[in-house]
């Protein structure tokens, strides 16, 4: 019943043909606006498919963040040191 109740609003708004837009912005947090460093390490499978799809949409939204990007695949043996060292430092 209450769900009825809440819905009615969104449906007289539909039948009366008005649309609702709603725009997107991103909100910086708090500090210095800087653009921060993010590791991204796509990996094998549909990995790079979704982080290419997450870098799009940081992108769009003016994120401030910029990727440190690094191959590492299932059948490497050892994690380099390189990334293993940006993973701590970007946290």
């Amino acid at each position: 019943m209450a769900t009825t109740r809440r819905s009615l609003p969104l449906l007289r708004t539909l039948i009366a043909g008005k649309t609702q837009t709603r725009t997107v912005t991103y909100m910086p947090r708090p500090g210095d606006g800087a653009p921060r460093p993010v590791t991204l390490i796509p990996g094998d499978g549909i990995g790079p498919l979704v982080t290419n799809a997450v870098e799009q949409v940081m992108e769009a939204m003016h994120a401030p963040v910029y990727f440190e990007k690094y191959d590492i695949h299932g059948d490497m043996k050892r994690v380099p040191q390189e990334v293993l060292d940006s993973i701590k430092k970007n946290k």
